[in-house]
């Protein structure tokens, strides 16, 4: 399963906590924010560290890991080795010099295209069968 999906599904895990007290949620929500951050702090350092400007520039876009995933995997590995957990820190990024295009979309991108043209023409199909049948059976014929 993707990372962004995870996310949006909850990767806190908050759906499976089944919490009813406003306070206890709060104090939840608050953790699993600081979480988060501190997670993209260390992602974001880690991709930092690592940068190669002339090898991003050329590379364009590909499956890179999001900050967020990236930070979670390295504090699971320090946790795993008992070693101390990075703080991580937001560092800015130079401004792109070129934008790469997108060579090629995704399938699932394209089945989605796929299905709404599907979607618009039957819509358009029934509009068409509706006026003809009203032409074909005026409802206001007065004998």
């Amino acid at each position: 399963m993707g990372y962004f999906k995870q996310q949006k599904r909850g990767a806190w895990g908050w759906h499976h906590t089944k919490m009813r007290d406003p306070r206890r949620v709060e104090r939840l929500w608050l953790a699993m924010a600081v979480a988060q951050i501190w997670q993209v702090a260390v992602g974001g350092e880690a991709e930092a560290k690592e940068e190669d400007p002339k090898a991003a520039e050329q590379a364009g876009r590909g499956m890179e890991e999001s900050c967020a995933r990236r930070g979670q995997r390295i504090l699971e590995i320090k946790v795993m080795q008992g070693k101390p957990s990075p703080l991580g820190r937001f560092l800015p990024q130079k401004w792109p010099t070129s934008l790469a295009a997108v060579l090629r979309s995704s399938a699932a991108w394209a089945e989605r295209k796929r299905k709404r043209q599907r979607k618009r023409t039957e819509k358009q199909r029934k509009k068409a069968r509706k006026r003809e049948s009203k032409r074909a059976h005026p409802k206001n014929l007065h004998v």
